[in-house]
């Protein structure tokens, strides 16, 4: 069995190096970090290795995870080159943002290198680990590198997908729409909730109601047939009213409510019957706000 060395004690090498192991794919050998204490929970939580706060001295695995922020990935790279690494060892990181191109000098040194992100939230690492399977993965690199982690993340029921490292920042940033700033717009309604009078028990209620809805029938219906509500509808009154409510509310909610209303708009028009009138009152609501 293989040995991996993770660098990094946070939630994404904890909870593919618990994985790993519970599944008998490859064998943790040091969990590094810089802070003794991530090191040491992240040993704990995967239940094999050894915690370290340097690898000076210490071989490194045939495979190693750069499980660090993006802006430490070149740094941590260029340390591993100065180090005694063996030739074709497995070198790869879990950025959407980076490709494996940022890990160009480890290539030089014969690694097989590559990227693969799991498109999954890890803000709890038990819950992340328990329900990983399933998770897709963005991957790209070498040929070598890709095939042998196309295999390791398989085993721990992942789906991998290639991408083109020249297109990664447009991926990530798509995966940042669909997730980060779901949460930002999620906010953004349960804040307008309550200034309409609505309890946080009672918005968690609407959350609860209508959210994990309408992903679902995105997902399986399309977008188009996804969508209600006023500007599905053609219902200039309605928007207008909503926008001149929102004007005195805050200025971020009111562009916001404008910007979504215009992607609204492009939806409504990819189906066979648009009411002309309407979509061009709407376009002039979106661009230039109401008139109140």
């Amino acid at each position: 069995m293989d040995k991996l060395t993770i660098i990094g004690g946070g939630r994404v090498g904890r909870t593919l190096g618990r994985l790993w192991k519970r599944a008998g794919v490859l064998e943790i050998d040091h969990v590094f970090d810089k802070k003794d204490t991530f090191a040491a929970e992240a040993r704990e939580f995967i239940g094999e290795g050894e915690s370290c706060t340097s690898l000076k001295n210490r071989a490194l695995g045939k495979v190693v995870l750069l499980a660090v922020p993006d802006d430490q990935i070149a740094s941590c790279a260029e340390v591993l080159c100065s180090m005694d690494i063996e030739e074709g060892a497995i070198v790869f990181h879990c950025s959407g943002y980076h490709s494996s191109q940022i890990l160009q000098c480890l290539a030089n040194r014969g690694c097989d290198t590559a990227s693969v992100h799991p498109v999954k939230s890890f803000a709890d690492p038990q819950k992340a680990a328990a329900t990983f399977s399933g998770t897709p993965c963005a991957a790209e690199g070498t040929p070598e590198a890709v095939e042998y982690l196309r295999q390791a993340f398989g085993a721990i029921g992942a789906v991998l997908f290639t991408v083109d490292p020249d297109k990664k920042r447009l991926y990530h940033s798509a995966t940042v729409f669909l997730s980060n700033y779901v949460v930002s717009l999620l906010k953004v309604g349960a804040e307008v909730l309550g200034q309409s009078g609505v309890t946080q028990d009672q918005s968690r209620m609407v959350l609860r109601a209508l959210c994990p809805e309408v992903v679902e029938n995105c997902i399986e219906g399309g977008f188009l047939n996804s969508l209600t509500g006023p500007v599905s509808r053609g219902d200039t009154n309605t928007v207008g009213g909503e926008l001149a409510v929102l004007r005195k509310q805050g200025e971020i909610n009111y562009q916001l409510y404008k910007l979504l209303g215009r992607v609204a708009l492009q939806i409504v028009g990819e189906g066979a019957v648009v009411d002309m009138r309407a979509t061009q009152e709407m376009e002039r609501l979106f661009r230039f706000g109401d008139t109140d």
